[in-house]
Formats: C-alpha cells, sequence, structure tokens
C-alpha cells in the first residue's frame, strides 16, 4: 500500500504513474495491476498499469483520470505470450513462419492464426492483439549502412480506424538524423519524426520523410505509446522513397515487448522521379485479423517474399555481421540543400 498525504483539502483530477523501467528485461518487474482510492474511497477499483518500454527517450509515465467523466474501462485482456523468436521454416513456401502460440494460450484475445498465416510478411499474425506500447525494431535495410528511414507509419484499431499518432505518444531511438552533430550545426534536416504521422506518405517529397542513422549493432526503434490499451487490427507503412536503398528491408514488432511480427519489408520503387509527386499506392500492410473483408481488401499490399533468406539473431544484432570498420558516414540532405 502507498498513501500519498495532502497538508489541506485538494482536488485531485489524476495521477500519472511511472512503471519500474530498468531496461527492457527488468520492466517485466513493473506492477501490473492497481486499486486507487481517496479517502478510502475506491476510485478506480481494478487499474491495468502499462508496462514501461524499457528505454528513457521518452516521458512514459501513464496518466490515469480519476473523476468519473473521464475515467474509463480497462481491458485486461493480455495478448498471446508468443515465443520471443518465431520464425521457423513455412510449410506453404516462400520465407518463413512464425511458430504458433504457446500451450494454453487457446481462448486469449491474439491467441488465433489469422487467415493470413501463409503470406503476412513471412510470419504467423496474431489476431486483434492488443497492448500499451508498440515497438517496431528495424534489423536491416536495403543496402545502406549508414542511414535507414520511412515515408510513413500507421496503426489501426479493432474497428479498422487509424489510431491518433502525434509528437505526444511517438518517440523514435534514434530521434532522427537530427541527432548528428553535422546535421545540427547546419540547422537541422526536414526528415525528423514527426514526418511518420504527417498523413503526406505516397510522396517522393522528402520533406515528408523521416530518416536516422543506421548502425547494424544498435537498434533503431519507433516506440508508439498509449494511456491505454490498444487492440490492432492492421500496421500500415510506407518505406523510405528517396532512396530505396535506405528503406526498412526487415523489422519486429512488438507489443508491450511480445513479438508480433518479424519479416521483411518490400522496397519502396526505385524507378520514380523525385522531382515529381507520387500517383501511386506504396502502402504496405500487415495484418493481424481474421476479417475476411479486410484481408481481401489489404491482399496486394501485403509482402509477399518468394525466397528470404534465414537470418540468425542474438540480441536483434545478426550473428554472422562481421564487425568491420566502415568510411566515415557520408552527408545527406534534403532535395534542394
Amino acid at each position: 500500500v502507498v498513501k500519498f498525504l495532502q497538508g489541506s483539502g485538494a482536488q485531485v483530477t489524476s495521477v500519472k504513474i511511472w512503471n519500474y523501467n530498468h531496461g527492457v528485461e527488468g520492466s517485466w518487474f513493473g506492477v501490473k495491476r492497481v486499486r486507487l482510492s481517496v479517502d478510502g474511497r475506491p476510485v478506480v477499483p481494478s487499474l491495468l498499469l502499462r508496462k514501461a518500454a524499457g528505454v528513457t527517450c521518452f516521458d512514459y509515465g501513464q496518466v490515469v483520470p480519476l473523476t468519473p467523466a473521464q475515467t474509463k474501462a480497462h481491458p485486461s485482456r493480455p495478448i498471446a505470450p508468443y515465443a520471443r523468436n518465431i520464425c521457423t521454416p513455412n510449410p506453404y513456401g516462400g520465407g518463413s513462419r512464425g511458430s504458433s502460440p504457446a500451450a494454453g494460450a487457446t481462448g486469449q484475445l491474439g491467441m488465433g492464426r489469422s487467415p493470413v498465416d501463409a503470406f503476412a510478411g513471412g510470419c504467423v499474425t496474431p489476431v486483434l492483439p492488443s497492448g500499451f506500447i508498440f515497438k517496431m525494431v528495424i534489423l536491416a535495410t536495403h543496402g545502406c549502412p549508414y542511414y535507414v528511414g520511412l515515408n510513413g507509419l500507421e496503426l489501426y484499431d479493432e474497428n479498422q480506424c487509424a489510431i491518433h499518432m502525434d509528437q505526444g505518444n511517438v518517440a523514435a531511438v534514434p530521434e532522427s538524423i537530427n541527432v548528428l552533430p553535422e546535421i545540427a550545426a547546419r540547422g537541422g534536416d526536414a526528415r525528423s519524426l514527426d514526418k511518420i504521422y504527417d498523413g503526406v506518405n505516397d510522396t517522393t517529397d522528402d520533406r515528408h520523410m523521416w530518416l536516422t542513422p543506421f548502425d547494424p549493432n544498435e537498434q533503431v526503434q519507433i516506440i508508439c505509446f498509449f494511456d491505454e490499451p490498444i487492440t490492432i487490427s492492421m500496421v500500415k507503412l510506407w518505406n523510405y522513397a528517396k532512396a530505396p536503398h535506405r528503406g526498412v528491408s526487415e523489422c519486429a514488432m512488438y507489443l508491450d515487448d511480445v513479438e508480433i511480427f518479424r519479416g521483411g519489408i518490400r522496397e519502396a520503387p526505385s524507378d520514380l522521379d523525385p522531382t515529381t509527386q507520387v500517383q501511386m499506392d506504396m502502402s504496405q500492410s500487415i495484418v493481424f485479423s481474421d476479417d475476411p473483408d479486410l484481408i481481401a481488401r489489404e491482399a496486394r499490399r501485403i509482402f509477399t517474399p518468394g525466397d528470404v533468406p534465414l537470418n540468425c539473431y542474438n540480441d536483434n544484432v545478426p550473428i554472422n555481421h562481421k564487425s568491420k570498420q566502415l568510411p566515415a558516414r557520408p552527408g545527406t540532405s534534403v532535395v534542394g540543400r
């Protein structure tokens, strides 16, 4: 029991809670559920707390409203305890297939295998997983050893509606190429993190793209965090179009640090004219739903690799990666600079 004593009567409308955050592994020691009371009167009888993200690049405190008009029910349906390494041979051919859920998971949210098992980026995807923190870990690029980027990223809820994303609930490590001293010295670069959710995605205008330093020995992460659990039916992304070799080629996705996807991402078209506006749909979809209408609608946007090589990782670092001294990182700038 933790008590807070006020010297005089004060109106408390909300509480902000920072869960235990000693790294990704240590964050599992955090508190899962609490009861909040004011003057002995239960205000929130049962509150599901958000697991910390294991990083400190953003304010990970969870705001809990206490007034009846603001307080909402907090669902407690956990996602299935998927194994962390889910790449196994795909019996349908073409890439890899994820492992099935752990034994005893049947009946929980996200346990079922989606009908898109055979072609969802080479992995089994859980059905409608739920959690507080979505994390995308970028594992490889389409050839560039220095930078990686995206045109855009969108999450969709159980009603197939886009989940709101802004600077208050999106972070990245590294944040963008603006962390580089040489970029900061010239006044910064337009390819900042906010371009991921600015809604201008089918474009060759790099002022609407996100770019960040890439190192195969370091994790590049995009983190979306919410005060209440979200349920995901689909993730849609647009790969980096200015220089397609700097796009994401392989990534892993997590909800509350439980892996829900690991697979390949299609390279952006390489024959686009950067001086003209794109008149094509460059989006790619990863489906976490068994809705046949959604599957049919997104089928052409789902990456179906014909031959994906097997990559082995240790702490998200390729074990066959040979560390070598690379030349100095080349400079980069938006068009016209």
